[in-house]
């Protein structure tokens, strides 16, 4: 679960800076925060569609008791390491781990984090336009 969702902001942060890089490079090097912005949003939001929709057939048809094997390993682990736990401190949390699994919630996450890192990003790579001062003589 650590490397799914560390490779997923990698992928996010790389190709909204790619993205925005390679509009900037089209537009003769001169690009304004608005499109950036606009371009790193648009990219997050395709990003995270295509994650959502993934993880919605990976979980639903590929691997439906991928979960579950992860809740168990998880329950075992902690009984194991920690005999603090009560069940029901153990069950609550468990409950709550398996919300982390929705595609709604990775849906909102991808685009939450793309729209800080487009922010981001657009602020590095903006440039204006060079203006040449108006004169009547």
């Amino acid at each position: 679960d650590m490397y799914n969702s560390f490779c997923s902001y990698a992928l996010l942060f790389i190709g909204i800076g790619i993205s925005i890089y390679l509009l900037r490079k089209s537009k003769g090097g001169f690009l304004e925060f608005r499109s950036a912005l606009k371009t790193g949003v648009l990219f997050s939001l395709m990003l995270a569609l295509c994650l959502c929709i993934f993880n919605f057939i990976y979980y639903k048809w590929m691997a439906p008791d991928a979960v579950n094997g992860y809740l168990d390993f998880i329950a075992r682990d902690a009984k194991l390491h920690n005999s603090k736990i009560s069940t029901d401190d153990l069950n609550l949390y468990l409950e709550r781990l398996r919300g982390h699994f929705g595609s709604f919630r990775i849906f909102m996450s991808t685009l939450i984090i793309g729209v800080i890192f487009s922010l981001l990003l657009s602020a590095i790579f903006r440039r204006k336009k060079p203006v040449v001062p108006f004169s009547e003589n």
